[in-house]
């Protein structure tokens, strides 16, 4: 690979995120399995915070390299549900958003809330579910990324469904698709 020629960690690390989450996804979790743990490895050393091409001006070398770390741990999370870990996906999720929050980036955030709250309503702990995806609205509304917000809604009507309201479901479905 070219950063690996040129000695570029943090994008490395960064191709092993994409590598994993493209071997997740077609079911090669062994495989996904190895690369994540290779790219938490060199997005978890300090010393390749400065090796890095990304260029960014509001932000650091250590900033970039826990933004990083963030993703990797989102991708982790993936890998934990496609083998139905809830327990390692919601701590690698909570990781995601601990460090989101750390290096104050509301857009990874809102992927994390987003991501929990689907994870919670899955496990039917709707409760949860809605905190989470209650906030990753919020943080759609805030910043502006409304990319995510038909997913969010529609997941807000699910919630809904079980717990029984159908009439606001409904509301929230047609928002969903009026927001795509």
């Amino acid at each position: 690979l070219l950063v690996q020629k040129n000695n570029k960690k943090l994008l490395e690390a960064r191709c092993l995120a994409s590598k994993g989450y493209q071997l997740t996804a077609i079911g090669k979790y062994a495989e996904a399995l190895k690369v994540l743990l290779l790219a938490f490895t060199i997005a978890g050393d300090p010393k390749n915070a400065s090796n890095s091409w990304f260029t960014n001006p509001q932000s650091t070398p250590e900033k970039t390299r826990l933004l990083m770390l963030s993703l990797i741990h989102h991708m982790f999370a993936i890998l934990m549900d496609r083998t139905e870990n809830a327990a390692q996906q919601i701590f690698h999720f909570k990781e995601a958003k601990r460090i989101a929050q750390e290096i104050n980036n509301p857009v990874r955030v809102m992927l994390a809330n987003m991501t929990l709250g689907n994870t919670y309503l899955n496990l039917n702990r709707i409760d949860s579910a809605l905190i989470f995806e209650n906030e990753a609205r919020d943080l759609v509304i805030k910043t502006g990324q409304k990319k995510y917000l038909g997913y969010i809604l529609g997941c807000l009507g699910d919630i809904a469904l079980k717990k029984g309201n159908k009439t606001n479901a409904k509301q929230l479905f047609y928002e969903g698709v009026h927001s795509a």
